[in-house]
């Protein structure tokens, strides 16, 4: 008689087992990340901007066809780069 409860209690607790839910459902917190840098969003942010303007300055250096193209380009880009500083003409 004894083996026969035994059996039945072992029979059940392997069934119960199966139904256990995977090992992922008692997790609370997300996986560590691996070692290594890791580029966030705003890194990420960052790079696009800065490939958005790389191809900008591309796009201006392919549309100068003359001599009075490179003047004019390197007036506005002086004309920034003061206006930036706070240098214009109208300040010194």
């Amino acid at each position: 008689m004894k083996w026969i409860l035994y059996a039945v209690a072992l029979v059940s607790v392997s069934a119960f087992a199966a139904d256990a839910p995977p090992a992922t459902a008692f997790r609370v917190l997300p996986p560590a990340p691996a070692e290594g840098p890791v580029i966030t969003k705003y890194l990420e942010y960052q790079t696009d901007m800065a490939w958005r303007e790389d191809t900008e300055r591309q796009e201006r250096w392919r549309a100068i066809r003359t001599e009075q193209d490179l003047t004019r380009l390197e007036q506005r880009l002086r004309e920034h780069l003061l206006a930036s500083r706070d240098l214009t003409p109208a300040y010194r």
